[in-house]
């Protein structure tokens, strides 16, 4: 499928399936752009006998439907595992839920898979969600055996 979109933002869009089907008119839906801006919630954060986790700030997503996530891990000298939760707050950040829907609900990566870095994206439903942080756990890290872990997002409709 190709779409083009003349005239800006607020355009119609021209959708044009592979079989030269096509359709036009002006659709309720906001689309991820390139050049939409990435907000890094954990930048490199190091994780080894101290810290062993940690958690990123709160990044808003009011009145968005989905975040991307991407996580970009890498291990040295193979600590054990790390663990990925979402979390949200309807408090503005007293309290925490953990958000352990689809694949969130284990989100663990071993040693094994990060020893030569991992970059993974994935999509979280934050419909409903004012706010979210990430929390991250790792297990059997010590001053020489650690991960190093950066986390972004970017919400959309």
């Amino acid at each position: 499928m190709t779409y083009k979109r003349a005239g800006g933002p607020s355009a119609p869009v021209f959708l044009t399936g592979k079989d030269g089907v096509s359709i036009e008119g002006n659709y309720n839906f906001n689309a991820i752009v390139p050049d939409a801006g990435w907000t890094v919630m954990l930048n490199a954060v190091r994780l080894d006998d101290a810290p062993t986790s940690a958690n990123s700030a709160l990044v808003d997503v009011s009145g968005k439907n989905k975040a991307l996530v991407e996580l970009f891990i890498d291990s040295t000298l193979a600590p054990t595992t790390v663990t990925f939760t979402p979390q949200f707050t309807i408090d503005g950040g007293n309290t925490y839920s953990d958000y352990l829907v689809g694949i969130w609900a284990s989100m663990v990566f071993e040693d094994t898979q990060t020893a030569a870095g991992l970059r993974q994206t994935f999509i979280l439903d934050v419909a409903g969600i004012d706010q979210w942080r990430m929390n991250v756990v790792a297990a059997g890290t010590d001053a020489t055996k650690f991960f190093d872990v950066t986390v972004k997002t970017r919400a959309f409709n």
